[in-house]
């Protein structure tokens, strides 16, 4: 045995090999005397003229026989033409096995592009083999293979393309509503409402796409487009006040004067304005939101008004922004509650904070309701001094659930007109406890027709 070169991949393999193991290239080695002349008759009206490499061993497995019998050391030309035309014999049947072994070449190919996960070349070879063997199976199954790349690495679009054209095949019907579903959903993201419900709404009955199909529709909406308005508004509006202001001004906020204050909160404020100011001349869907958002607008703007007393008039200031703040995190807590205000993961924590400020504010105005109803009941009676000096005794109860560690009212003495003419103050009840009495004089010096009482406390923690 000899080792010769394949003529196809150049591999060395063994002459008595009948094709090449590593590139299946078929090997015809002959020893020119075996060939007979019948042979050429026989196969050389039916070959198609085409090129191909044939290693002829023209010598014969008794080369040295030959060499040894002087009868035979010339080689005649009438031999020689003999050898030619069965070289060529041998080479047009070489070429009819190669090409009769093409088919099975190119599937163990494909079958080796599938191994290094090559789908792409593989599902080629297997379409240009059409009908052999499984090729048509096989050609589907690196389409599979394919699109769950895709699927795997988010390009749900292209996958989609892939997984329909593969009709019921495996799974890719489940596949193809799984890619479109989170297609979908990334269109949302892009804030592409009507591509989306395109989807969902031909997506029928795949999980909760009817929902999302509905949502879909809101957010085209008056009503939708100010939800999503006010979430970027307040998520800019956060990030300014929570850091980079400090980029801007270059200390804390208790360290900025009056007028850098000012300023802050100006652009705290218009952070929400420049998306929801438009709004007010809008026509919402649900008229109930409409009057909130322009109440919150409304709230926005005196925020504005407000701030310019913060260095004339900080008492009217504290007063006028305590009662913004208020008005506006119970606003916010109905957009959340009623209308599905979202802000991103990143400032989830912050809307919290402003929804149990809310809270907070619901039990301030319980509290100042159950005290105003608790003075509203109080009892009084004039009593004369003397030369026009009037002092008001004035019975009180506590009615509320709150002990109060002090509690007291500054009192606004009426007349007919409901004028002020006079004032006065209660003095404090200390420990003031849930239906606790008691009695206190109010010196006016002057009688009038009513009294108003304003109260002044602080609850016990």
């Amino acid at each position: 045995m000899a080792l010769i070169k394949c003529p196809e991949c150049g591999k060395e393999i063994s002459d008595k090999a009948v094709s090449c193991p590593q590139c299946g290239c078929p090997i015809i080695i002959h020893s020119a005397k075996d060939i007979k002349e019948s042979d050429i008759s026989e196969v050389a009206d039916d070959i198609p003229d085409v090129k191909c490499q044939i290693i002829v061993d023209e010598t014969g497995s008794d080369s040295d026989e030959k060499n040894n019998d002087p009868a035979k050391k010339g080689i005649s030309k009438k031999t020689k033409g003999f050898i030619g035309i069965i070289a060529g014999v041998i080479l047009i049947g070489g070429i009819v096995v190669f090409f009769m072994t093409e088919n099975m070449r190119l599937y163990n190919k494909a079958l080796e592009l599938i191994e290094e996960k090559n789908y792409t070349e593989a599902s080629k070879i297997f379409q240009e083999l059409n009908d052999y063997k499984d090729s048509d199976a096989k050609h589907k199954e690196c389409k599979l293979s394919m699109a769950n790349d895709l699927f795997a690495q988010g390009n749900y679009e292209d996958a989609i393309k892939l997984y329909d054209g593969l009709g019921d095949y495996g799974d890719a019907e489940t596949k193809s509503n799984e890619s479109n579903y989170l297609f979908a959903q990334s269109l949302i993201d892009e804030e592409k409402y009507s591509e989306a419900g395109q989807i969902y709404l031909e997506l029928g009955e795949y999980k909760n796409s009817k929902e999302l199909y509905e949502k879909c529709n809101y957010e085209q909406t008056v009503d939708g487009q100010f939800m999503r308005a006010l979430s970027k508004g307040l998520i800019d509006r956060w990030d300014y006040s929570e850091t980079e202001y400090i980029e801007e001004f270059g200390k804390e906020v208790d360290k900025l004067g009056s007028s850098e204050y000012m300023e802050y909160i100006k652009k705290c404020i218009n952070f929400e304005l420049e998306y929801v100011g438009d709004f007010q001349s809008k026509e919402f869907l649900d008229g109930a939101l409409g009057e909130k958002v322009l109440k919150y607008i409304e709230v926005l703007n005196n925020g504005l008004t407000a701030i310019d007393y913060y260095s004339m008039d900080f008492n009217k200031y504290n007063v006028m922004w305590n009662d913004i703040y208020s008005t506006r995190v119970l606003l916010i807590r109905d957009f959340v509650n009623d209308y599905g205000l979202v802000v991103d993961e990143e400032h989830q924590k912050t809307l919290d904070e402003l929804i149990t400020d809310a809270s907070i504010v619901d039990e301030q105005n319980t509290l100042n309701e159950a005290i105003n109803n608790m003075v509203g009941g109080y009892t009084y009676e004039a009593k004369d001094n003397g030369y026009g000096n009037i002092t008001y005794i004035v019975n009180m109860e506590n009615t509320t659930n709150v002990t109060f560690e002090y509690f007291g009212c500054s009192v606004d003495v009426l007349d007919e007109n409901e004028t002020i003419i006079s004032t006065g103050y209660t003095g404090e009840i200390k420990n003031f406890a849930p239906g606790q009495k008691a009695q206190l004089e109010v010196y006016t010096g002057v009688q009038g027709v009513s009294l108003k009482f304003h109260p002044n406390y602080y609850v016990e923690q």
